[in-house]
């Protein structure tokens, strides 16, 4: 378990990444809901599905993302039925995605508010902190509907922490991105940089 000192600090407000912060990024998770997507794409543009990874390469250059469920909401598809049909379809535990006994003590040992951040859809993390056994210790989870699809590093993603700073809080980020880090130390943030997740 990488602490890296967070359980030595005092926060008024915690901001979580999930994905590579909270546990370490699971390449066949990924790739599970990319395959999950491509299916979808394949549906919705009545295209074999072999033609789908190509599809979605264009689609996503079309319209400057690197976000699938972004550019797709372009194109008109229902938002809730496409993040039912890959993001909500697979089982973490599956991928390795369990609860581990020193996260749950170190979350639960934080004193201040705790919430997500981040730019999959917060149905997502979700399932995600459900499965590691600490959705409960998160007030909120803020993902990118949430924030209208502004995602980080982009300062509009953070600018709901200009609150808690204003008000003399402090906050605390923990992130895998260091363009995220960056940009939230800017703001005035305490920074945590977490390479590989906490577990």
């Amino acid at each position: 378990m990488k602490y890296l000192g967070l359980e030595n600090l005092k926060a008024d407000l915690w901001v979580f990444d999930n994905d590579g912060t909270l546990y370490p990024n699971s390449k066949d998770l990924e790739h599970a809901v990319g395959d999950l997507m491509d299916e979808y794409i394949a549906g919705f543009y009545s295209i074999k599905k072999l033609e789908a990874s190509k599809k979605r390469k264009d689609i996503l250059q079309k319209y400057n993302t690197k976000y699938t469920l972004i550019a797709l909401r372009q194109d008109g598809i229902s938002e809730d039925d496409f993040i039912q049909k890959t993001y909500l379809s697979i089982n973490p535990v599956d991928f390795g995605v369990t609860s581990n006994i020193e996260l749950t003590k170190l979350i639960g040992s934080l004193a201040g508010e705790k919430i997500i951040l981040t730019n999959n859809p917060s149905e997502f993390a979700g399932l995600i902190l459900k499965s590691l056994g600490i959705k409960h210790f998160f007030s909120r989870i803020i993902g990118m509907r949430e924030r209208n699809y502004v995602q980080k590093p982009s300062i509009g993603a953070f600018e709901f922490l200009m609150y808690w700073l204003e008000n003399d809080k402090t906050v605390v980020l923990v992130d895998d991105c260091l363009d995220n880090i960056t940009i939230a130390k800017s703001l005035g943030c305490v920074t945590i940089f977490v390479e590989g997740g906490l577990l």
